[in-house]
């Protein structure tokens, strides 16, 4: 049997919060959103799915496109601001040698790409938050694809390892993202790793 390793991108590859809060911020203030206007609300909404946690916090959802392209529209316009994690890149590398990897994230496709540069190449498929809004189908896509391998689901976010596990991979949560190790422990995730190069070692 062999291990398909999926990552989440934002918090997990991208060391990228302070960033993605501002901009989604600007975009829901610019869609009259009044309901999240802090970067703590903004973090509570990744306790589930994000699209799904706006929902919950009052946001109307024919508001989310609005929403979301604004925030990708300035996201890829910073893109080159945006830095990795230590050691990730070269973590990933050394994983791509053994196993097939993908990137399932809330962020759009193209905006995952730009940011990661010659860096896409390290994935099989990446396949944002614009092809669909649930982590759990995008994941039980590719393991419908690949129906007798073993999957894990790398996250960072209490979401994360719940989509994860209801898509029914492995789950990996990580202790440098967004949300606190500690809350994801909640989730009760497979495994938990407290760096980047801890996955060489789980793998």
């Amino acid at each position: 049997m062999k291990k398909i390793i999926i990552f989440d991108f934002d918090g997990v590859i991208a060391d990228s919060l302070e960033t993605c809060a501002k901009y989604s911020l600007k975009a829901l203030a610019k869609n009259k959103v009044t309901q999240i206007t802090k970067k703590a609300e903004y973090l509570e909404c990744f306790d589930s799915n994000f699209f799904q946690g706006l929902i919950e916090k009052g946001v109307s959802k024919e508001k989310i496109p609005s929403i979301t392209k604004d925030f990708n529209e300035d996201y890829i316009a910073h893109a080159k601001e945006i830095g990795f994690f230590n050691n990730i890149i070269e973590t990933i590398k050394k994983l791509k040698e053994k196993f097939p990897l993908f990137i399932v994230s809330a962020t759009a496709t193209k905006t995952i790409q730009s940011i990661l540069g010659e860096n896409k190449n390290l994935f099989r498929e990446i396949i944002g938050g614009d092809k669909e809004t649930s982590k759990v189908k995008r994941i039980q896509s590719i393991i419908k694809k690949f129906p007798e391998e073993e999957y894990f689901y790398i996250g960072d976010t209490l979401g994360d390892i719940i989509e994860g596990k209801e898509a029914g991979a492995k789950t990996v949560a990580v202790g440098w993202g967004w949300h606190h190790l500690e809350k994801l422990k909640t989730a009760h995730p497979d495994y938990t790793v407290k760096k980047p190069e801890d996955l060489l070692k789980l793998f």
